[in-house]
């Protein structure tokens, strides 16, 4: 099994691999599009700007290697935070963007004269899992990181999580072998580990 990361200078790479680690995957650095030749699985993180992060993999020939990866293997992957929200169709972020397009949703800014939390909402939350998934069951809540001023907004039945707050943010997809969320299970602790080796060794229950 070969997991891949994607660097495009805007992910939490070390703090990442370093979990990875502990659950016993040797993740490898994914910089071109024939990094990906070799790969079963692979991650895209992030914390930064939507724009730019397309920018660099449009520019980088990743956005397509990236799609066909996904799509005529159906090899596997998970966007973490930025990298989640890159999986949809667009942002509004700054301006008008496309992402990757392989989730149909688009990604917008949290409101904050309806947001309970201050923007950007960065720190531990409680997160309900909307169905039995990645190994916790169905209405569990549990506290994740998070560190975002956007969200995604897609499919009701794409939902794995939440924020376990009045308006019910989604924070968690799966779709077929695309699995996305808004939080950091990188800084997550226990409960991070568990996705994370959830995601590595293909047990979504």
């Amino acid at each position: 099994m070969t997991v891949g990361i994607i660097e495009a200078g805007y992910g939490n790479i070390p703090s990442l691999k370093r979990v990875l680690k502990q659950i016993n995957c040797e993740a490898v650095i994914v910089r071109e599009p024939e990094d990906l030749e070799s790969l079963d699985k692979l991650i895209i993180p992030g914390v930064g700007s939507f724009p730019r992060a397309m920018h660099f993999l449009n520019q980088s020939g990743l956005k397509s290697s990236i799609i066909s990866f996904v799509q005529k293997n159906s090899n596997s992957v998970l966007g973490i935070c930025l990298g989640a929200q890159l999986l949809f169709e667009s942002s509004s972020e700054e301006y008008q963007t496309k992402g990757l397009g392989l989730i149909q949703g688009h990604v917008t800014r949290l409101n904050p004269k309806v947001f309970p939390y201050r923007v950007p909402h960065t720190g531990w939350s409680e997160t309900i899992f909307t169905r039995k998934c990645h190994g916790f069951k169905s209405a569990q809540i549990v506290p994740f990181y998070y560190n975002h001023s956007y969200f995604f907004s897609c499919s009701e039945d794409l939902i794995t999580t939440r924020l376990n707050i009045d308006g019910f943010i989604p924070t968690g997809i799966s779709d077929r072998n695309i699995h996305a969320f808004q939080f950091h299970p990188e800084k997550s602790l226990d409960q991070g580990r568990l996705l994370l080796q959830s995601f590595v060794t293909g047990n979504y229950d």
